[in-house]
């Protein structure tokens, strides 16, 4: 092998071993670089507590949902974290919430936007074994829902109180009918104060501050039938005309219907006439 050849493959040989070293060196920056990369982003980011905003919820409040779900995410990893599984455990676990979504953000700042839609509820049932830090709310769909008071950010007054012995005797079909009947005697011109289940399952509601009282009877379909046909309003009109103070109207009769008056004054002297009137 000639001198000359011996210089070429000399400069190869050592420009093949700086050119490893050279990638050793870079392999090792790189490491070194990534490792720094990952520490940085565990001690500055990952480990950084996300943030939770709630959107459109009315009775259960923001700081309940946010607690709830931090608890539920604990030693999770944020990364991994699937907002399908966050909707399916809040909605399970919470069960006034009918609709949830879940999104989940990663830039600027680790965030979980949480789109709430509540059940829609119409009445609250009070019952004797009832746990004073607790409500019963009644939602359209006939399901009655347990919350803790401390739990309800507003709670809606306008809800129609349900008084019942045992809450456990009501069936669902007995709350779709008995949210009919509202719906029928909200518009006669009385304030309702409150329906009241008796021990028998018959429904009394009372009104104007408990000095009236409208006995329906069984919570059936007859019910319906029977308020709709008797003219309630027509009734109560008709008396008050008469300046009569109608205290206690009984509708389960087929034809016609029972009152206990208070008469303010005498200025009907034929009571006779009048209920002879007031028959259906």
């Amino acid at each position: 092998m000639s001198a000359f050849e011996i210089d070429i493959k000399k400069n190869r040989n050592f420009y093949k071993q700086r050119r490893n070293n050279i990638r050793k060196i870079s392999l090792i920056i790189f490491l070194l670089l990534f490792i720094c990369l990952a520490w940085g982003l565990n001690r500055f980011y990952i480990n950084k507590p996300f943030e939770i905003v709630v959107f459109n919820n009315k009775l259960l409040p923001a700081e309940h949902l946010k607690s709830f779900l931090s608890k539920d995410l604990e030693c999770k990893n944020f990364f991994l974290l699937s907002p399908r599984k966050i909707s399916n455990n809040l909605k399970e676990s919470l069960p006034l919430i009918d609709e949830l979504v879940v999104r989940k953000y990663l830039i600027p700042k680790k965030k979980i936007y949480l789109l709430v839609k509540e059940k829609s509820v119409w009445a609250s049932i009070f019952y004797k074994t009832i746990n004073p830090n607790e409500v019963l709310l009644v939602t359209d769909k006939a399901q009655v829902i347990t919350l803790n008071k401390a739990n309800i950010m507003h709670y809606p007054e306008q809800l129609l109180p349900i008084y019942v012995d045992n809450v456990y005797s009501l069936k669902s079909s007995q709350i779709i009918l008995l949210k009919k009947i509202y719906e029928l005697v909200k518009n006669i011109s009385f304030n309702i104060d409150g329906f009241y289940i008796t021990s028998a399952n018959e429904l009394d509601i009372k009104a104007n501050g408990s000095t009236f009282v409208l006995h329906v009877g069984p919570i059936n379909e007859s019910a319906i039938s029977s308020i709709k046909n008797k003219k309630i309003n027509e009734l109560l009109q008709f008396a008050k005309k008469q300046n009569i103070e109608v205290n206690y109207l009984d509708i389960t009769l087929e034809t016609s219907a029972i009152l206990k008056t208070n008469q303010k004054k005498d200025t009907n002297k034929d009571k006779k006439g009048l209920f002879n009137r007031l028959m259906l």
